[in-house]
């Protein structure tokens, strides 16, 4: 688990390790880990701010992780007199929030009320429907990420207001990637049933809502799954990634298992940059300080669940600069599309798919399955399962047909 330069010469492929998290004993009391990660996370915000305020813009969902760097963000541009900050927030117009397992509140009025108490210029980014449905869009996102995804409609949102980001003028943007990772605050330090997996967390978590292969692998063909062989892979790399695991002596069991989680998450979970480049946006993560990695990395499972909620140490940190609704709104992940639309587009996609003898996923894919699925628009409205699997196999055949990719099996 190490940052890494690889250089091909004629020697071959060299990998130098230049920086790695370690695992040390933490010292530090509470109020003290409290102050020092506010500390670096006020430099590495200053670090990262921009000469021109109007070029900088934070992504802000309400939540604590961007919360937390728009507050640091506009303390530190009051207090240099450099001007205000601009945020901007997503949301689906025509489409009533609905809470699920990975949504549990609605992101707009948590973030225009930070906005509002720490005067940030707001806008709300209103997207419709078929916004994220049109043709030139799906391409546009495909070459941002280079990779198919199966969250398109939340990965589309974010890409299409990172898009009107740059038509703004807006040269680096702010994010709050990070907290989940290094604070404790993903669903799988959360549950105790995902800790003791014995796999990727998030993996089990997909298994745990039916997903045997992961999330997204519904529709893939017998021939597919035997040649990928997704339980010994995901067997393999987990096995390799807690071997390289250090622990203190005086962990008990359960803070093992804490701690090959945050490693994993540590070095395994990455962040994907790939549509705010493509918008010619530098994204920047004040979060993603590596002195905060590691430092944070270290502070006991105990101390970073002291208030009784995830990512307790980091609210902690920022609590003079936001408000109090917002230091005690739970975890919420990016907002979705609920319109109809939505999955009709899906509908459509995939019966389009169906109909055609040359679309090269058909190859990899479980085509009764997918026809099953087509067949029902209440199961791709209702089901976030199913809908994972449609767009996985979507994007799957644009990014073999675009690339010209050609699979042996």
């Amino acid at each position: 688990g190490a940052a890494e330069i690889a250089r091909w010469g004629r020697d071959g492929l060299k990998r130098t390790k230049y920086w790695g998290i370690s695992t040390q004993p933490h010292t530090d009391d509470y109020d003290t880990t409290v102050a020092k990660v506010r500390d670096i996370l006020t430099r590495s915000v200053e670090d990262n701010l921009t000469e021109d305020p109007s070029q900088l813009l934070v992504m802000l969902s309400g939540g604590a992780d961007s919360s937390a760097v728009a507050g640091l963000a506009a303390d530190a541009l009051a207090r240099s007199q450099s001007g205000s900050l601009r945020s901007f927030t997503i949301e689906f117009r025509s489409s009533e929030f609905r809470a699920d397992v990975m949504r549990s509140t609605h992101d707009t009025p948590f973030a225009e009320e930070v906005a509002a108490h720490i005067g940030a210029d707001h806008t709300t980014v209103e997207l419709e429907t078929g916004d994220i449905l049109d043709p030139l869009v799906r391409v546009g996102m495909l070459k941002s990420k280079d990779f198919p995804t199966r969250q398109y409609d939340m990965d589309t949102a974010q890409y299409l207001t990172v898009q009107r980001a740059a038509q703004e003028g807006c040269k680096v943007v702010f994010a709050g990637y990070g907290g989940d990772k290094y604070f404790q605050g993903a669903t799988w330090f959360t549950h105790r049933d995902l800790v003791l997996s014995g796999t990727f967390p998030w993996v089990a978590l997909a298994q745990k809502h039916g997903a045997a292969n992961g999330f997204g692998t519904g529709l893939f063909n017998a021939d597919a799954l035997a040649a990928l062989d997704f339980p010994t892979y995901y067997r393999d790399v987990y096995a390799t990634g807690v071997a390289e695991v250090e622990y203190l002596p005086e962990e008990d069991e359960w803070q093992r298992h804490m701690r090959r989680v945050a490693y994993l998450m540590n070095t395994r979970f990455g962040i994907d940059a790939g549509s705010y480049s493509a918008a010619g946006l530098q994204l920047r993560t004040p979060i993603n300080h590596p002195e905060l990695v590691q430092y944070a990395y270290n502070i006991p499972n105990e101390m970073h669940n002291r208030r009784g909620i995830e990512k307790g140490i980091l609210r902690a940190a920022v609590a003079d600069l936001l408000p109090e609704s917002v230091l005690n709104r739970h975890r919420s992940a990016s907002p979705v599309s609920h319109h109809p639309d939505y999955p009709a587009g899906l509908q459509r996609a995939m019966k389009a798919v169906l109909a055609d003898p040359a679309a090269p996923v058909r190859q990899i894919m479980d085509l009764e399955a997918a026809g099953a699925v087509a067949a029902s628009l209440e199961r791709l409205t209702k089901d976030r399962m199913a809908r994972a699997d449609v767009e996985l196999m979507l994007q799957l055949n644009m990014w073999l047909d675009h690339y010209r990719v050609r699979l042996a099996l």
